[in-house]
Formats: C-alpha cells, sequence, structure tokens
C-alpha cells in the first residue's frame, strides 16, 4: 500500500495526498438540522417529560427515530458528566 502512494506521490505530487471520496450512502442531513437536535436535545424539555426520546425528538425535528438516536447518541457519548 505505501509503495504504491509513494509512486503516486513522485508522479503527481501533493494533489494526491487529499482524502479520496468516502464509499457509502452521502449524508442526507446537513449541518444545520443536526445542530437544531443538538439544541433541542440540550436546550428544551418536552411536554409532559423531563428528557426527550429519541421518537419524540424525531417526531419534532423531522427526522426518523434511527437518524434521533445517532445523533443523541452522539451527544450523550461525547458530553462529559458532572
Amino acid at each position: 500500500m505505501w509503495k504504491s502512494q509513494r509512486k503516486r506521490f513522485s508522479l503527481f505530487g501533493v494533489s494526491v495526498l487529499s482524502d479520496a471520496p468516502r464509499s457509502g450512502t452521502p449524508r442526507v442531513h446537513d449541518d444545520d438540522k443536526i445542530a437544531e437536535i443538538i439544541r433541542l436535545t440540550t436546550t428544551t424539555e418536552p411536554k409532559n417529560s423531563t428528557a426527550w426520546s429519541t421518537t419524540e425528538m424525531a417526531k419534532v425535528a423531522g427526522v426518523s427515530q434511527s437518524i434521533s438516536l445517532s445523533y443523541m447518541e452522539n451527544l450523550w457519548t461525547k458530553t462529559p458528566s458532572h
């Protein structure tokens, strides 16, 4: 692997060092939608509850429950506990 990358670098220079396009499905939601979910999760409370469920957040944010779960899990794991 390294040998082929060195050869590409020697032939084409620095421009070949950038990231190649990633495989898989591209993101469906932009940064604004992700920011909205994070803002709602951290600054508001749902009606008749003290914490957001992923299902309720999905309804409010207009995304699927699995997307809501994914972004909320990322937030939970990156938020330091007090």
